[in-house]
């Protein structure tokens, strides 16, 4: 008895057919994943809606949340509007980023958007508080040296001041009695 020959698979599929179906299952698979994630979140969200109006509570975290999602759908369309209108572009290239927009807003979740803003935001204050923390530091140690060299030269004056006064003598070659006793005045006051 003879064996049934089953169909056999081509042994020579090219490398780039094996690539293309490989990433057209993980595209789908990606899809998939992210609107049973959305659905989920979804669903997630319209409980807490439905507690929230039953105890009668305004939630600010539904507030934020609806405010993301009609953010996201606004960007989203925008985008495919960018995308139509971009002379170009030739239709296949068109709808090759059309279907890349629409399948990642589908396979992102509202909470991925509010966390990305929120770290984003975040980075963004620390950047600022830096760049402010050393603009106070430069400003700090431009107004010390300022300051520094402001005393430096009323020290200077002061000295020369008091040379001025030691070297005045009299007719007959003697230190003038009043310019050395307000020197001793102002030594004792300081």
């Amino acid at each position: 008895m003879q064996p049934e020959y089953t169909e056999r698979r081509r042994a020579n599929v090219n490398k780039s057919e094996k690539q293309a179906h490989f990433s057209k299952t993980a595209r789908k698979e990606f899809l998939l994943d992210g609107r049973k994630q959305k659905d989920a979140e979804r669903a997630r969200m319209e409980a807490y809606r439905r507690l929230c109006e039953k105890e009668g509570i305004q939630s600010q975290r539904l507030k934020e949340y609806d405010e993301a999602r009609t953010s996201a759908k606004d960007s989203l369309q925008a985008r495919l509007d960018e995308v139509d209108a971009d002379t170009t572009l030739t239709n296949n290239e068109k709808k090759k980023r059309k279907y890349n927009l629409k399948r990642k807003f589908a396979a992102t979740t509202t909470n991925e958007i509010l966390e990305k803003r929120k770290k984003r935001y975040g980075a963004v204050q620390e950047a600022e508080a830096l760049a402010q923390q050393r603009q106070e530091a430069r400003k700090a140690k431009m107004e010390a040296i300022a300051a520094s060299k402001k005393m430096k030269q009323k020290k200077i004056n002061e000295r020369i001041a008091k040379n001025k006064l030691l070297s005045q003598r009299t007719k007959k070659g003697q230190p003038i009695l009043s310019n050395q006793v307000s020197l001793l005045l102002d030594k004792l006051n300081k």
